[in-house]
């Protein structure tokens, strides 16, 4: 009785291997594209929601202008960091 399950599932992989691999590397690969591109949507868009945030700072003179521009420079710091992790997983791909 114990033995039965892996009885069954080497049978069913060996009958039908379509539904085993279910849709295989391919698939994997179009949802990590699809994930990484919403994922630089949701950053760009985050990106550009602060720097305007700070913008409308310095113009209200809230924040000095030298406050946008380190603002901008995080944000090119992490869309560097975002790129450098996009060339260094395609190395691997």
């Amino acid at each position: 009785m114990k033995n039965i399950l892996p009885i069954l599932l080497c049978v069913s992989v060996a009958l039908a291997p379509e539904l085993a691999t279910a849709g295989g590397l391919d698939s994997a690969k179009t949802e990590a594209t699809n994930w990484r591109l919403w994922f630089y949507g949701v950053c760009g868009i985050g990106a550009g929601a602060y720097i305007l945030y700070e913008f409308v700072q310095a113009w209200a003179k809230r924040n000095t202008w030298m406050d946008v521009g380190t603002a901008m420079m995080w944000v090119a710091a992490a869309g560097g960091a975002i790129g450098l992790a996009d060339y260094l997983w395609n190395i691997f791909v």
